[in-house]
């Protein structure tokens, strides 16, 4: 990292910790990933952190942070506002690398385009967060798959290490290994530590629907998924198959 700082703190954790830190990054690269320039200015009170501005721009995108978050003890009612902008998926080719399409060809070096938006809160302390978060994207193109328009939600809670909440994404008009797809939504309850419900739909051009649903289990390095529905249905619904059904 290449940058100036200036710290301003007295306390020995991070329950007693206050006074100022204030950091402004110069173009530098971190674990391979290149940053064109940073700023922040973060202030801490005995157990509460209040960032006053936060804002990275990197190959991946643009971060920005404000508002407060809790260390060891709950803000009140203020929370910690997120915003990070990919103007193009090519920034975050080293996290989506794949060697194969689902054609089975090897990808383009170049298959990657499409924009991300990401707007996200955290209300509370590190043992007890509440997280909501919106995801929106733009003509999203990966080794020859393609969504005209993607939508997600998040809204789930952190209390001593167990998480529960619900996840959400919702493409429109999209193509997957060579099929246009009208709609495809994926749904997912988290019930407990290594443990959800999740649910998943399409709709393709000809009106063929599919949807299927089961549990996902994780257990150290073992993870189960569990299929317990899936239906897919032809046309009028003539044609309906029910291929599981627990």
């Amino acid at each position: 990292l290449a940058g100036q700082y200036d710290v301003d703190l007295v306390g020995d954790s991070l329950a007693t910790l206050a006074g100022a830190l204030s950091l402004r990054l110069e173009p530098s690269e971190i674990d391979g990933m290149r940053i064109a320039s940073g700023a922040a200015r973060v202030r801490f009170d005995q157990g509460i952190m209040q960032v006053d501005t936060l804002e990275l721009e990197s190959v991946p995108g643009t971060l920005r942070a404000h508002g407060v978050l809790g260390l060891t003890r709950a803000p009140g009612a203020d929370s910690l506002v997120v915003a990070f902008d990919v103007d193009s998926l090519g920034g975050l080719r080293r996290y989506l690398r794949s060697t194969t399409t689902l054609t089975g060809k090897l990808p383009r070096p170049d298959s990657l385009r499409g924009s991300l938006a990401f707007r996200g809160s955290a209300r509370g302390w590190l043992d007890s967060l509440d997280l909501r978060g919106t995801l929106f994207g733009r003509e999203l193109y990966m080794n020859g798959n393609l969504a005209h328009v993607l939508n997600g939600s998040l809204a789930v809670r952190s209390v001593g290490g167990h998480t529960t909440g619900t996840v959400g994404v919702r493409a429109d008009t999209l193509v997957a290994g060579g099929v246009k797809v009208r709609s495809a939504n994926f749904d997912a309850h988290l019930l407990d530590r290594g443990h959800a419900r999740f649910g998943i739909g399409a709709l393709t051009n000809n009106d063929a629907t599919l949807r299927a649903a089961g549990d996902w289990l994780s257990l150290a390095d073992t993870m189960h998924v569990k299929l317990d529905t899936a239906t897919l249905a032809v046309g009028d619904g003539a044609n309906d198959f029910e291929m599981i059904k627990a």
